[in-house]
């Protein structure tokens, strides 16, 4: 049996690694110690963007997870408009479903 985590990143992320030195109003909250029980479990990541304000954010993850058990879905392209909801919540689906794909597939 796989498990999967979703994130999805929003601006301001929390704690100073995670933030790239936007306003924060948890700069102490740390999460590594969860992520890397995340990754010592073997369970596969998949994060959500947003916006380029979560790029830092997903820069530390990768950094903590590695490359193997993570995926980004872009939600939005750099400099496009924000989407519909319905656009919204079938791209998350087409990136949740395709990750979860290509991890069956390594499998």
């Amino acid at each position: 049996m796989s498990f999967y985590v979703k994130y999805i990143f929003f601006s301001p992320t929390h704690g100073t690694q995670f933030n790239g030195g936007l306003y924060d109003d948890f700069p102490e909250d740390d999460i590594t110690p969860e992520l890397k029980k995340i990754n010592e479990k073997n369970i596969h990541t998949v994060a959500l963007r947003i916006n380029e304000k979560t790029d830092h954010m997903y820069d530390e993850f990768k950094k903590i997870l590695g490359g193997l058990n993570f995926d980004l879905c872009n939600l939005v392209e750099k400099g496009a408009e924000s989407d519909s909801i319905k656009s919204t919540i079938e791209k998350i689906t087409k990136c949740v479903t395709g990750s979860i794909k290509r991890k069956l597939i390594k499998n």
